[in-house]
């Protein structure tokens, strides 16, 4: 169309951060204001946040267009540069292969092009970006930490891939995030993906989650699924609840994540008024 260019090297003498994104992924979507805030926070200091995804041009431009229910688009929304990677060869090159497939991850790039730190983009993130701006940060030994990090993904990856939900428990009992990410899977199993979609496993490990991080919206949302499936549509509307003002009271609520948690809370309404 000639309104989009491509991007330049990133040789630039200043830092970069690629912040991955899929338009399929409801948290990348959610976080174009954190992400814009970051990079209004962080221009003084030659800090460029660029938002790659590997989804064709022509879908990005209508997506970003979209008009949401208050009237605004995905564009208005963000105040970063926006990027498309159709050949993977961006994601290819900056991302270990064992995190390739994580949407969002982000990667820090130092102002010498040496990939410094990739990751969760979250206020972790920030700590890291600070020490890299600040030239007290050990991109060597943190490529020795990612090794590690290498394995334990690749363990995460297999029991997903075998549904090894012993081995989850024994070995990430303690891991909230993982915990909560097996029992989502199974209580709403998209695609009908996992086949052991136990539902004494999935209430387990959705309980123990909240037990580590009570204050999870997400957790809370996955429960109220979990209760949902099991009939108990009572305690599925106020597990729900309970998740919509977790995510309401959070220091970054969003319009996306909110309309999809009340489109939820409608349905088990009115499922349980159906009942009554």
């Amino acid at each position: 169309s000639g309104r989009y260019e491509p991007l330049p090297d990133l040789d630039t003498g200043g830092v970069t951060v690629i912040d991955f994104w899929a338009t399929w992924c409801a948290p990348c979507v959610a976080s174009f204001e954190k992400v814009s805030a970051w990079q209004s926070g962080y221009a003084d200091r030659g800090v460029r946040i660029i938002g790659v995804t590997e989804a064709p041009l022509p879908l990005v431009h209508r997506f970003m267009h979209r008009r949401l229910g208050s009237g605004k688009t995905h564009f208005d929304r963000v105040q970063f540069d926006i990027a498309v990677d159709p050949d993977g060869s961006t994601v290819n090159a900056v991302v270990p292969a064992s995190m390739r497939k994580i949407r969002p991850v982000a990667a820090i790039i130092d102002a010498d092009g040496v990939l410094a730190w990739v990751g969760t983009p979250n206020e972790d993130m920030l700590i890291v970006l600070d020490r890299v701006l600040a030239g007290d940060w050990d991109a060597s030994e943190f490529a020795t930490s990612l090794e590690q990090s290498a394995r334990i993904q690749a363990e995460k990856e297999r029991i997903l891939a075998e549904e090894d939900w012993s081995a989850a428990k024994e070995s990430f009992w303690n891991d909230q995030a993982f915990l909560t990410q097996i029992a989502f899977g199974m209580a709403f199993n998209y695609g009908n993906e996992i086949k052991n979609t136990d539902p004494e496993t999935a209430r387990a490990f959705v309980v123990r989650a909240i037990e580590l991080k009570s204050n999870d919206a997400f957790a809370l949302h996955t429960l109220a699924r979990v209760e949902f499936n099991a009939g108990d549509l009572k305690s599925a509307v106020e597990c729900q609840r309970k998740a919509i003002d977790l995510h309401n009271a959070g220091p970054n609520p969003d319009e996306y994540n909110g309309r999809y948690y009340e489109g939820t809370l409608t349905q088990y309404e009115t499922a349980l008024a159906a009942e009554q």
